[in-house]
């Protein structure tokens, strides 16, 4: 792939940088979406072992996928928003899965992601949005940080 210019716009939440933050919909089991996002979007995302957190004294628990883009220095995840009776978001109970861009990968480079997903058959809608205003997202962003740290500490 051709470098092209970094991100001109991103939401910097205590020092966390999201590049882009997708809405999903889709009435497809995340593992089955996992597999056509990487085919469609040639990405590399690996199931992890289950993200847990807790926002306030509700324990959550999530399938969590995972890629690095080494060459963009970019994180990409995908989890469902429902998953044992909970919300992860419940700002978003219509969205089913949740993609989300971290790091400094291109808006090119991330609408060329959103295109080729929205190839996939099984895919009602995807679209991007600010998430800024979602409750407790900054303590859900440190929560990422850590299990991804923990993952790498494997």
């Amino acid at each position: 792939m051709a470098k092209t210019k970094k991100v001109s716009i991103t939401q910097n939440l205590n020092n966390i940088t999201v590049s882009a933050f997708c809405c999903i919909g889709a009435k497809i089991p995340i593992y089955t979406l996992a597999h056509f996002i990487n085919k469609y979007a040639d990405l590399n995302l690996v199931r992890e072992k289950d993200f847990e957190f807790i926002f306030d004294k509700n324990h959550f628990c999530t399938f969590f996928y995972f890629c690095k883009i080494e060459e963009y220095i970019t994180e990409v995840y995908l989890i469902n928003n429902y998953y044992q009776n909970n919300y992860v978001f419940k700002d978003l109970k219509n969205i089913p899965y949740l993609l989300i861009i971290k790091g400094e990968m291109s808006d090119d480079m991330i609408d060329g992601i959103i295109t080729s997903i929205r190839k996939i058959n099984d895919i009602a809608f995807i679209s991007r949005i600010d998430h800024s205003k979602i409750a407790n997202i900054s303590l859900f962003f440190q929560n990422v940080e850590l299990h991804v740290q923990s993952i790498s500490d494997g």
